[in-house]
């Protein structure tokens, strides 16, 4: 499969998402900025190849969205297994792609793979979780072996390592990713942070209104939980964060909003306390936007973060994020001054967080402070800009290497 692309021709760049949902958080998001900042550069044409329950053919701007039938994933009521060879191939041979992206280390890595050696176009690799390597260490968790853990671990370290040496380019948003990737022997790897569409995600004067819907006292502490309900998220340890709180957790307020596999144990925790509601997944960003900027503190006791999107959104609406150190939001929280973070999920260090954040009594200059510094480095178009820089290489890189 070959391609000339003039300047009357748009590049084409092909996502192939094993990660999409329709209840997904930062994925989700991710893909939805992207096609916003495709539409606004006509230089460009996507193709988005994601999983569902028909198939389906839709545009979205200049963005072609193909849905494949695709089977439940047994472990997660959210998301389908894109394993359809056949299907994926013919899309791939029809769009006839600059480049492909692909999103997970699993089957439509593979496939994208034969895509690549047989129509000989550019694969970029994104690495966008650790879960793969987490993996390994819950399985020795499960087998109560250390030993199982680091032998699971460093066979998973190899795989990811065989595999990504096969695309042209591993791309991750981290450094702390990109320092993992190249000591597992991965070795064409480029960081690129990823973003936020700040002109949506920005301080609303919704406070007050969130309070009254919430029937909620002015004095309150709210609490803020967004994304999908999994079990990575941590969920129980957020809730025994408001008993390990003690008396003060009587003017602490959680609200959780998401859904997915564990969201009957959040019904079951929102039933059996008075300082918690639960709110179902809420798609709309100006929605998101206003309950970001109500509340005080954004909480996020992750420790395998895919994407850590949520902890930009929050901050560009002014809201202070509370996470786990090392758990896959620390960049976003870089230059927060001064920087409160949980030393593990462990409840009780949850709750000291929090004590530690109300002490500080911040006003609206520490939130417009958090707001520019978002804003200023977490930008559509820088992100995307550098994507896009990169994609077009890697195509002249391949174009050379055929002359």
């Amino acid at each position: 499969m070959t391609r000339s692309t003039s300047a009357s021709t748009p590049f084409v760049i092909c996502d192939i998402v094993q990660s999409y949902s329709p209840i997904s958080g930062g994925v989700k998001r991710y893909l939805q900025d992207k096609a916003r900042y495709m539409a606004a550069h006509p230089e460009y044409r996507h193709v988005l190849v994601v999983p569902g329950d028909a198939d389906d053919f839709h545009m979205d701007r200049n963005t072609s969205v193909y849905v494949i039938d695709s089977p439940s994933f047994m472990l997660t009521k959210s998301y389908r297994l894109l394993v359809n060879r056949t299907r994926i191939l013919e899309i791939i041979a029809s769009e006839k792609p600059d480049v492909i992206e692909v999103d997970n280390a699993y089957i439509p890595a593979w496939i994208t793979l034969e895509a690549h050696e047989e129509f000989d176009v550019p694969l970029v690799g994104f690495y966008h979780s650790d879960y793969p390597r987490a993996l390994g260490v819950e399985l020795g968790n499960v087998t109560r072996s250390g030993a199982v853990s680091m032998v699971l671990t460093k066979a998973i370290e190899y795989y990811l390592a065989e595999l990504y040496n096969r695309m042209t380019c591993t791309v991750t948003s981290t450094r702390q990713f990109e320092r993992q990737l190249k000591a597992m022997g991965v070795r064409r790897v480029e960081r690129i942070p990823l973003c936020t569409d700040v002109d949506v995600f920005r301080p609303r004067d919704s406070r007050a209104a969130v309070l009254r819907e919430l029937e909620l006292p002015d004095d309150v502490c709210l609490l803020l939980f967004v994304g999908r309900l999994a079990e990575m998220k941590n969920l129980p340890e957020t809730f025994a964060m408001l008993d390990a709180l003690g008396d003060e957790a009587r003017s602490v307020h959680l609200l959780v909003v998401g859904d997915g596999e564990e969201r009957e144990l959040v019904e079951k925790e929102t039933a059996a306390r008075c300082n918690t509601t639960w709110m179902r997944y809420v798609d709309d960003a100006d929605r998101l936007a206003e309950l970001y900027s109500a509340a005080d503190i954004f909480i996020n006791a992750g420790t395998h973060e895919t994407f850590g999107l949520v902890s930009l959104e929050a901050q560009a609406c002014g809201t202070r994020v509370l996470g786990v150190r090392g758990g896959g939001m620390d960049e976003t929280l870089e230059g927060e001054e001064p920087l409160v973070i949980a030393e593990s999920k462990d409840p009780r260090e949850l709750a000291d967080a929090v004590r530690r954040i109300r002490l500080l009594h911040e006003d609206t200059g520490a939130r417009e402070r958090r707001r520019e510094r978002i804003a200023a480095r977490f930008s559509i178009h820088a992100t995307f800009d550098a994507m896009t820089r990169l994609y077009r290489q890697l195509a002249s890189e391949n174009v050379r290497q055929k002359d």
